[in-house]
């Protein structure tokens, strides 16, 4: 079920976006290039205004693309997924995305539903390199909070690079 969602997230945020919701770049072709798994505990997940920490797993995913980066965020029961996207910026001992979309996929089998909306906020990004790392990602869209705090365990990132 994760590589399919992850796939279905790299293709929403690699996909153009439509011209009501278009910035300057963003309906320019944006190929992933690198996801790396980062494992650790999910300390808070707020959905839309709701507590998900409960069901909020170990696991954080990062995605590098050709502009941009996102950070994803998964729960269990019910099954989704949040991705934070944004444009990343050096920042103190780590990284800063100032957002620009979030993209939600929610369920189970070979068809998750999958939205985007234009996000106001950002993601602070430790240097999981380095030890220990929280990473904490803050969205507003239509007025609803999208939040998310995860602290990795120390491990150094597990990734993978896509083929160009």
């Amino acid at each position: 079920m994760l590589p399919y969602l992850l796939l279905t997230l790299a293709a929403a945020v690699a996909t153009p976006t439509s011209d009501a919701q278009a910035s300057p770049t963003s309906n320019l072709p944006n190929p992933p290039r690198r996801l790396e798994a980062l494992s650790g505990r999910c300390e808070h997940f707020e959905f839309a205004g709701a507590d998900q920490t409960a069901h909020c797993r170990a696991l954080l995913t990062s995605m590098y693309y050709a502009r941009g980066r996102s950070m994803q965020f998964w729960t269990e029961d019910p099954k989704r997924a949040i991705s934070f996207f944004g444009i990343p910026q050096a920042s103190g001992h780590g990284t800063r995305l100032s957002l620009e979309m979030i993209t939600v996929v929610e369920g189970a089998g070979d068809e998750p539903t999958t939205r985007k909306a234009r996000a106001s906020g950002s993601c602070q990004i430790g240097d999981a390199a380095a030890g220990p790392a929280r990473v904490t990602c803050e969205a507003v869209v239509d007025g609803e909070a999208y939040k998310g705090t995860f602290l990795t365990d120390g491990n150094p990132p597990k990734g993978s690079d896509f083929p160009k």
